[in-house]
């Protein structure tokens, strides 16, 4: 597994793919994976190596159902696979749980029950959650956490210090999401404190169809790391 301390230079290789359409495509033969038998053609990227590095294509901002999404996590490690992906990332919210009286388990069961498919499909699944608060400070991601559930209270920077503690990778979403930020996209002083504590670490330039160039502009002004990613909570071909 790789460690976050690499991902400067090895993120933006492969997240800046996250959430590009695949232009080639080779035949497989039929797969079985336990209860499924399913016949895809899986995406091939044609994307240069960095020497010195791996590229993968990855995309580190997904949900399920044990959040705000409509697909069981399974079934998201099995839709990376066709869609090209070789690491995935299920970031389901801490505080966003519509369908908790009728799902049960807790902040790590869709990472658990999904690693079983994943490791058979030979995708590389990073545990992750999204903290999920209004602006100031917004939404965060955070990855190579080891346990969720630690996260789950009300603090947003009590969330991060938390999520920093354990390792964790931790980057901003959607900066300039219009429910959030609709006039402009703003770097408030908060974020600024999460840089200083250096528990900020990357910001989402692009999210699904929406683009923020300021973001890329304070990813080299502030030396973060460039991340592109889905948001997908329907299915991806939906």
């Amino acid at each position: 597994m790789f460690k976050h301390t690499r991902f400067p230079s090895l993120m933006m290789s492969l997240t800046l793919m996250a959430i590009c359409s695949g232009t080639f495509a080779q035949n497989i033969n039929r797969m079985e994976l336990g209860d499924y038998e399913r016949v895809k053609d899986r995406k091939v990227y044609h994307l240069p190596e960095i020497p010195g590095f791996v590229t993968l294509t990855a995309d580190l901002h997904m949900h399920t159902v044990f959040s705000d999404g409509v697909v069981w996590p399974d079934f998201r490690v099995q839709e990376a696979w066709v869609e090209g992906l070789d690491v995935i990332a299920l970031t389901d919210h801490i505080e966003v749980l519509p369908h908790k009286e009728n799902i049960k388990g807790d902040h790590n069961t869709s990472v658990e029950s999904a690693s079983r498919v994943a490791e058979m499909l030979n995708i590389i699944l990073i545990k992750g959650t999204e903290i999920t608060h209004g602006m100031p400070p917004g939404h965060f991601n955070a990855l190579f956490i080891k346990d969720a559930n630690l996260l789950d209270n009300d603090d947003p920077m009590e969330q991060i210090k938390e999520a920093a503690a354990q390792g964790g990778f931790i980057f901003w979403n959607h900066p300039g999401w219009a429910s959030q930020q609709p006039d402009t996209t703003l770097w408030w002083d908060a974020h600024t404190t999460l840089l200083e504590k250096g528990w900020l670490h990357g910001v989402e330039v692009a999210n699904q169809h929406d683009w923020y160039p300021v973001a890329l502009d304070w990813c080299k002004g502030k030396k973060l790391t460039v991340i592109a990613n889905s948001d997908v909570h329907e299915p991806v071909n939906s």
